[in-house]
């Protein structure tokens, strides 16, 4: 069930307090239908405007054929489907972090409970519905302009399908910027409330836990699903930009390649990728910060390691006794084996993996924002 999906029970995770909280990340019954089901209903309206008309019409549908049309939508599926991953791990990863003893209650302050309300609260929050009305009205404020203005859409009123075909052109794509304006709001807020963490919590930084990212893994795991987010639709803004490119080195006719869709969407959809990305990287930045201030007392404690190891070396070159010296050897051994182990810190919440997936979600954004510069230099020039 999507309750179960999208929520988790936490109250295990704190001892000393009764209350027990279940996240719900999505609470909106009409909201948890279309994240379940969009990728059936998106596919389907669209094969109906193109069954509407192949009946009008009688001949092949051109939305089959759409450049633009197919592309949006299937950027759409796939930034859903992130968005829904990211509904999921949200509460294992609150629960992850607590069960770990990765973050802990401070003295007097909040309990674990308690952050989960606040969060369940601003997740939810009616204020999402304005996020979304306002996504909705840009979008259909986009096509109102495309047909003339609004008088255009109430001048070809009628019951016909021509006029059906026009508005499953306009309304399916509002309907669905309403809920791209929702998810924009959880995730802003679940950075918000991730960036506090450390003003609530003692974050518990372990340099040389398992997971290679001071035992805080989970938190970068999270905030790479967050990035996936606002830059999968930019894979539509990188085929745009890409087009003119390829169309000047090849005699390839691509209908993608024109200036309307260059300077006027491509850059819309850039920017509103860089601007979610950085929004969702923000709180590595934080508990970056924490575990630098950390690192300070893990290098107090390799220190103390090298110095023994030094003592035990000036014991090893005055040692008389055969007993003496194998034990001292041995307990050399040891320390600089974890002296070398534990010799790299890692200062960001991130393994190799998820900095590698990270870096090249911004280096695909940068290379997007740099190639277009470069049509737009040439162009003005």
């Amino acid at each position: 069930m999507v309750e179960q999906t999208f929520a988790t029970d936490i109250s295990e995770t704190d001892n000393k307090d009764n209350t027990d909280y279940e996240l719900i990340v999505v609470r909106n019954s009409t909201e948890r239908f279309f994240f379940r089901t969009f990728f059936i209903i998106i596919p389907l309206i669209y094969l109906f405007r193109a069954l509407v008309e192949f009946i009008n019409l009688g001949e092949f549908p051109y939305t089959l054929l759409d450049y633009v049309k197919i592309p949006t939508e299937l950027a759409l599926i796939i930034a859903l489907f992130f968005a829904t991953r990211l509904f999921s791990a949200l509460p294992n990863t609150l629960l992850q972090l607590f069960l770990d003893n990765a973050v802990l209650k401070q003295k007097d302050g909040i309990t674990e409970p308690d952050f989960l309300k606040d969060l369940d609260l601003w997740l939810n929050r009616s204020l999402r519905k304005s996020i979304g009305l306002l996504s909705a009205l840009t979008i259909l404020g986009y096509y109102m302009t495309k047909i003339g203005g609004v008088g255009n859409l109430f001048r070809y009123a009628s019951f016909s399908l021509s006029y059906l075909d026009l508005l499953l052109y306009i309304f399916p794509s509002v309907f669905y910027a309403y809920f791209a304006g929702i998810i924009a709001w959880k995730l802003v807020v679940t950075s918000w409330m991730f960036f506090n963490i450390p003003k609530t919590f003692d974050v518990n930084v372990r340099f040389w836990h398992p997971d290679q990212a001071g035992g805080l893994l989970p938190l970068g795991e999270l905030s790479l699903k967050m990035v996936y987010v606002p830059v999968t639709p930019t894979i539509l803004s990188a085929l745009i930009i890409l087009a003119p490119i390829l169309s000047s080195f090849t005699s390839l006719n691509l209908p993608i390649a024109n200036r309307v869709l260059l300077y006027g969407f491509a850059p819309v959809i850039l920017l509103a990728g860089i601007i979610g990305s950085s929004i969702a990287i923000t709180p590595l930045f934080k508990f970056h910060q924490v575990m630098l201030n950390k690192k300070r007392n893990a290098v107090e404690q390799l220190n103390h390691v090298s110095e023994q190891i030094v003592e035990l070396k000036s014991r090893i070159a005055a040692s008389q006794s055969r007993d003496d010296f194998e034990e001292t050897v041995k307990k050399l051994g040891i320390l600089e084996t974890f002296y070398k182990e534990h010799q790299k810190i890692n200062t960001w919440p991130m393994n190799k993996r998820v900095l590698t997936e990270i870096w090249g979600t911004q280096a695909f954004l940068f290379g997007q924002a740099l190639a277009l510069w470069n049509l737009t230099s040439k162009f003005i020039s």
